[in-house]
């Protein structure tokens, strides 16, 4: 496997906690809301992350797919809509991390680390998820 997929980012030594490290070569954001009921499912392309806010239902469970960490700004600004700890945040745009659950307040952020294999290549990816108990 190629070791510029396990490359760990390092931040500045002195940074303070919480600062978002980017790679220059990451992709741009393409979000997408998959909204799951009793009734059924919808997916949406989603164009700015204010759009995340309207989305949501008591009735549905909502899963928020962001490919891509090229942007910071959009990056402080989901953190802003769902109330990310900083460390959370930091910890989801600093990949690869080792799989792992810290809860946070009232959030709970997991990693999970999966390989994507092809008739050509595989390569490992960093899944990172997390769970609010109220909004």
């Amino acid at each position: 496997m190629s070791r510029k997929y396990f490359k760990k980012k390092h931040t500045k030594v002195g940074a303070r906690p919480g600062t978002l490290v980017i790679a220059k070569d990451s992709p741009p954001p393409r979000i997408t809301s998959m909204h799951y009921s009793a009734s059924g499912h919808r997916t949406t392309s989603v164009d700015s992350v204010e759009e995340l806010r309207e989305g949501f239902s008591e009735n549905e469970v909502t899963w928020i797919d962001i490919q891509g960490l090229g942007d910071r700004s959009i990056m402080r600004k989901l953190g802003t809509i769902f109330s990310f700890h900083p460390l959370l945040l930091e910890d989801i745009v600093n990949v690869p991390q080792r799989p792992k659950s810290e809860p946070y307040e009232d959030q709970l952020l997991v990693i999970v680390a999966w390989l994507a294999w092809t008739m050509r290549t595989r390569r490992g990816i960093q899944e990172s998820t997390w769970n609010k108990s109220a909004w």
